[in-house]
């Protein structure tokens, strides 16, 4: 996968390209890709090669009608938890190094922004690009979703690497705090200002967890 870096006066010929990559197969109304507005902030063009046939066709049939986006937000932005005392779901990313955890929140948070936002830090790399556990929280207008994404350490393989098991139960019993930084040597400790000694009423524990299965070994607890 190649990605070209461009500025906004390069976003007509970025476009264009989206068009000329694969000739004659290609269709797209103008006013509905970018309005008809090719004044940019921001323009991203990937491709991907070497897979044959695996992406000749989509592997799930999705609805990618304005109306039925539109009306996903709408139902996110209502929900509301059915414990009264609980005011906003907390969901844990957990998963492989790699697997996209940052980038979820990233493109959840871009949705409702209606622009690209990238408030978590991305990328590729050999080692987990997350080393704070982070809480996000996601506005929509002017008001916050009743849904806060929890950001974690990527989980590797091998000791002293990656999230720790003890901080991964820290983290499910509500014990550690926004901006904490994982130390994969040595989990956190109860007398760490970071460490929360009542999640419970400060509701700090996750509600549900959204996790990688790649790794079953190391979460297997």
């Amino acid at each position: 996968m190649t990605k070209p870096s461009c500025s906004a006066s390069m976003s007509a010929r970025l476009i264009k390209l989206l068009c000329v990559c694969n000739p004659g197969t290609y269709n797209f109304d103008p006013a509905e890709m970018h309005g008809n507005d090719l004044q940019l902030s921001e323009c991203e063009v990937y491709r991907v090669e070497g897979f044959g046939s695996l992406m000749e066709k989509p592997w799930r049939t999705l609805d990618w009608r304005l109306e039925k986006k539109k009306s996903l937000m709408d139902e996110i932005s209502r929900w509301t938890p059915s414990v009264s005392s609980v005011q906003k779901a907390r969901v844990l990313l957990v998963g492989a190094v790699g697997a996209g955890k940052s980038s979820f929140f990233n493109s959840v948070s871009s949705v409702f922004k209606g622009h690209v936002s990238c408030r978590a830090n991305t990328g590729i790399a050999g080692t987990s690009l997350t080393t704070q556990f982070r809480v996000y929280t996601i506005k929509a207008g002017s008001k916050f979703l009743p849904i806060t994404l929890c950001d974690s350490m990527g989980l590797e393989e091998g000791l002293n690497s990656g999230l720790d098991i003890d901080d991964f139960n820290n983290i499910l019993k509500g014990h550690i705090q926004d901006r904490y930084q994982f130390n994969p040597s040595m989990p956190l400790q109860s007398e760490s200002p970071y460490f929360c000694k009542t999640p419970y009423f400060e509701g700090k524990d996750p509600h549900c967890g959204v996790c990688d299965g790649r790794l079953q070994d190391k979460t297997a607890v």
